[in-house]
């Protein structure tokens, strides 16, 4: 028998349509590589959100932004270890799509992520649109709440996610 499962975590397709997702919820505000790539695993699995050590006010944002996870069959792997798995189409995804100009290639060249000048067709603008506002309490733990974290250093977002180094950051 021959079964065949999706994991979205690990299709290249998905990573672009979550990274679109992530940069049409920021606008024309610049987002750090490395920060997007973290935002990214929280938004293939929520619930991923409750393992952030976070003040007590963003605590309750992430309880609540957990709430939008898909059911899960089957056991899955470390944060650590699945962010080191995802990154392969993660880095695809995010080529692909400044090479198409979705994404502004200077500003990657600078490890930012910012909105290109090519606009996404409207039909897929739309189900990201859909989606954005299906989840609207995890885009906006995502894209507002761990804005306000920073991304380098002790006490950063990389720390207290613990899905990069962070000793040897300039801060």
């Amino acid at each position: 028998m021959i079964q065949l499962a999706f994991e979205p975590a690990f299709d290249p397709f998905h990573a672009a349509f979550r990274v679109l997702r992530l940069a049409a919820y920021k606008g024309r505000a610049p987002t750090q590589l490395m920060r997007l790539k973290v935002l990214d695993l929280f938004l293939v699995e929520p619930r991923r959100c409750l393992e952030i050590r976070l003040s007590p006010p963003l605590k309750k944002a992430a309880k609540l932004a957990a709430t939008n996870q898909p059911a899960i069959y089957g056991q899955r792997p470390s944060s650590t270890v699945l962010f080191n798995r995802m990154s392969p189409m993660q880095d695809a995804a995010i080529q692909t799509l400044v090479s198409q100009g979705f994404l502004d290639g200077d500003a990657f060249s600078q490890g930012q992520i910012l909105v290109g000048d090519i606009a996404v067709p409207s039909n897929l603008a739309a189900r990201i649109s859909d989606m954005n506002v299906l989840q609207a309490s995890l885009m906006s733990f995502l894209c507002r709440d761990l804005d306000e974290v920073p991304l380098d250093g002790p006490k950063g977002l990389k720390d207290r996610t613990g899905l990069g180094e962070y000793r040897y950051d300039i801060i």
